[in-house]
This record gives structure tokens, sequence and C-alpha cells, in this order.
């Protein structure tokens, strides 16, 4: 855990007047990084909802999902987010639903107003949404990936380049 980032309780953001600010400087328990998590967050109590803002960075290694090899790269992000203080979220499940039926605009987000904020979680998932789906360790290598992929899938299209050995899987498809 980072010094100074413990959970917080809503009442006690309620009472702070302005934004609570944390500064970040250090290695997060569930993240595996190479160098310190640096940055910034704010939480600010806004009578029914929080208003979280915050910026990070830090450098992570990756393996290429092309080579398999490991890379360095930078992991940062700089957000802002509301989150919906609900009073009743932990005890009903319908409103949860009517929730999730909402319109995409509406509060994605929402915690109990007796609970804590945890800054420290809420670094984590920040940081964790900007891991890239397909990690590539250069151009190069995802550009390979990328013709080989389309090479492969000429062979497919291209009847007279196909297996003899796969003939009676084509007509068990084509049934």
């Amino acid at each position: 855990m980072i010094p100074g980032l413990q959970p917080v309780p809503l009442s006690q953001l309620k009472a702070h007047l302005g934004a609570k600010r944390w500064i970040i400087d250090g290695f997060l328990d569930d993240l595996e990084s190479l160098t310190p998590v640096k940055g910034e967050v704010s939480a600010e109590h806004k009578g029914n909802f929080l208003l979280v803002k915050g910026k990070a960075y830090t450098l992570v290694i990756l393996r290429c999902d092309r080579c398999l090899c490991d890379f360095k790269t930078n992991l940062d992000f700089n957000c802002e987010e509301i989150i919906s203080l609900n009073e009743n979220e932990n005890n009903n499940r319908q409103r949860r639903e009517d929730r999730k039926s909402r319109e995409i605009d509406s509060f994605v987000e929402s915690i109990d107003p007796y609970a804590n904020f945890e800054p420290e979680r809420w670094i984590f998932e920040q940081l964790s949404l900007n891991i890239p789906i397909s990690k590539s360790c250069s151009n190069e290598c995802l550009e390979a990936y990328s013709s080989k992929y389309n090479d492969l899938n000429k062979l497919k299209t291209e009847k007279n380049n196909i297996d003899p050995r796969w003939n009676k899987l084509n007509e068990i498809r084509n049934l």
C-alpha cells in the first residue's frame, strides 16, 4: 500500500471543504511495475455524487502477443469520474437492475454513501483500464503478425491450396 492512500469514509469527505487531494508516489500491491506510480488524485463530495479526478503514470513490462517477448511500456491515465452515492446500493438489487437499464449517459459507478472511498483501488483500476488489449512490442512485429494473418486468410479462400487431408472436414462443414 502506498502510504497516505488509506480508505477514507465518505462522511469525512463530505465534511471536508473542497476536494481532498492525495499525492501518489509508490508501488501498488496489485500492479507489477518497474517504477513507482507517480501522480495525484482528488475527490470531492458533491451531495449525491463523488467527483474524482486524477492523473498518474508508471512503467510496466508487458508480453508481446505476437513474439512473446517482454517489452517495457508507459502506463498512464488522466481522467475524471463521477461516482453516484446510492443510499440503498448494498440492499436493493432491483435498483441495481434499474440502473443497468438506464441510458448510457447516466451514472455508471455507484457507491454506498456510508462506505469508504479507496484512492489506491481507484488508481489501480484506472491504470488497469489503460493496459492495451493488443500488446505489440513494436510496429514491425505487429505488421509481421498482420501480414501473416492475411496470408492465412488468403490460403483459406483459395481452394487449390487446401491440404487434401482437410477434405473430409470441409465436407462435414458443408452439410
